[in-house]
Order: structure tokens, then sequence, then C-alpha cells
């Protein structure tokens, strides 16, 4: 490790006064030093300075890398197990205390250090240590699930759990077209206009102007195989309610927020839906 680097290592340490740890020390020369994360930067950098090994008390992170280590994988687990969510990719996102966000930023702009954000390496840890435990996979460009990590509390004193995990569960997509066989029936869910969904006498408290809809012949059987949150019906266009759609019908796409259950039996869930809606829409 040339002089250098190990001189600008010293003046960081200083303006810490020694308490910075080897995830802060090692991200500030990640882009110079070659290492195995920035941990084992810091660790190198370390016993190339012939100091002491870190005990605690970083001034930048204030030690929040050991609750990656301690807390979010046991928390993470307890949310999916919860929540009965089956996802196959995933990726993290975090929420830090704005004095460590600041401290970090403040050091790199004082020494001037053009490197990554410590929000990055935390979010690149709780997905090292995910994937290493769990089945699941990172996956940035069709991600099932985003797994938000907020450490804010942790500066607090006297707060039993100081860490909180939340679980995004991101939409799937059902695209086929439709055939309405019968009129009198709305492509989407028509709340009363007396009541404005809220039920009244007028709808016999139903919150609906028509009891049945093209989007609800389909999707409470979705929702059902889904364990999904809400179903939003997305159609190429609309037809009035007093004609029929039929031809080659019309293209929709059935978008299922929040589905606990993403490996579905489409052929099964067709079957069903046919048996509900039959005589009144098709879907193709």
């Amino acid at each position: 490790m040339n002089q250098e680097i190990l001189n600008k290592a010293e003046e960081l340490i200083n303006y810490t006064n020694g308490n910075i740890c080897n995830h802060c020390l090692g991200r500030k020369f990640s882009d110079c030093v070659e290492g195995n994360g920035n941990e084992d930067r810091g660790i190198k950098i370390r016993e190339s300075l012939n100091l002491e090994a870190y005990d605690g008390g970083c001034e930048i992170c204030h030690d929040l890398f050991n609750f990656i280590e301690d807390d979010v994988l046991d928390l993470v687990n307890e949310k999916i197990a919860l929540l009965k969510v089956e996802f196959d990719t995933f990726v993290v996102g975090c929420k830090l205390p704005k004095e460590i966000v600041e401290k970090d930023q403040e050091i790199s702009d004082e020494l001037d250090f053009d490197v990554e954000i410590i929000k990055k390496e935390v979010n690149r840890e709780i997905g090292k240590l995910l994937e290493a435990n769990l089945e699941q996979n990172v996956d940035f460009d069709g991600e099932d699930v985003l797994v938000m990590v907020d450490f804010r509390r942790i500066l607090k004193e006297d707060i039993e759990n100081p860490v909180k995990v939340r679980l995004q569960i991101n939409p799937i997509f059902i695209e086929g077209r439709y055939r309405k066989l019968v009129r009198g029936i709305p492509q989407t869910k028509w709340p009363c206009t007396k009541c404005k969904g809220r039920g009244c006498e007028e709808c016999n408290f139903t919150g609906k102007q028509y009891p049945e809809s093209v989007e609800e012949l389909l999707s409470e059987t979705v929702l059902k195989h889904t364990n999904g949150y809400e179903a939003k019906f997305h159609g190429a266009g609309r037809e009035d309610i007093d004609v029929r759609m039929l031809g080659t019908g019309r293209p929709f796409v059935l978008e299922i927020k929040e589905p606990k259950i993403r490996k579905i039996d489409l052929e099964k869930i067709a079957e069903e839906v046919a048996e509900v809606a039959e005589g009144k829409t098709e879907y193709l």
C-alpha cells in the first residue's frame, strides 16, 4: 500500500479521533485499495498503519453495521413468516439517521473523498446477507419484493426494537382479452352515485351502482388465488354499459396489488372464472 494512501488514511483517522470502523474506513478508499469489501479494506489499512483492531464507537456510522449482522436477517425472516409472502427476487432499501448521512458526507467533503455514500454500502451488505441465507436473489430489473430496513431509531436511547423491516410486495400483471356477452355490465366496478361507495338503501348497501362488472367477474377469483390486497383493471378503452363486446375481444391487463402468492395456475383460475362468468363474460 503506497504512502500517499496511508497518509490520507491517517488524516481520516485523526479527523474521527481514531473512532472509525473498518467499514467506514475502507469505504473511503474503495476506489484505490483492493479488498473483499469495504470492511476487508479497512482491516488492511489498519494493519498497514500498525493500528490496534477496531473495538467500537465509530463516529460516522455509530456501529450501524453491527445491527445488520445481529438483527436484520431475523427481522426479515419474521416478516416473511408473518405475511406468508412468496417471492423469488428482491432488492434492498434503507433509511438511515440523518446524523449518519450528514457525517459521512461531511468527511467526504472536508477530506476530498469521491466514493460511494454509506447508504449504498448498507444496501449492498444487507443484500449479501439475505442472498447468503435465503433462497431468493437480488434482481434490480424486476424484483418481486422491496426489503426496506429502517435504522433511523438506532441513535435513540432505551429503544427496545430500534431496527424496523418492511416488505413492499410488488404487483403482478395478467394480460388477456375479454368478451362481454350481455348488455348491462360495466367494465369496472361502478360506485353507487348516491353514497359514493359507502353503502346505502339505494344500492342495497353494496356500495355499487351495478351488481357486477367485467372486472369483478375476473378479479375476485384471481385475488383468492394470489391472496392479493386489491385488483385494478386496465382496459384498452371501454364500451358503453348497454352494448356487448364480441369478436376477438378487448385487450386488458389485470393488476394484482401486494400478491402474497405469485406462482399461480392460470389454467385452473381460467376454469373457475369461466364457471363464475358463464353466459356473461369470457376471458381469453
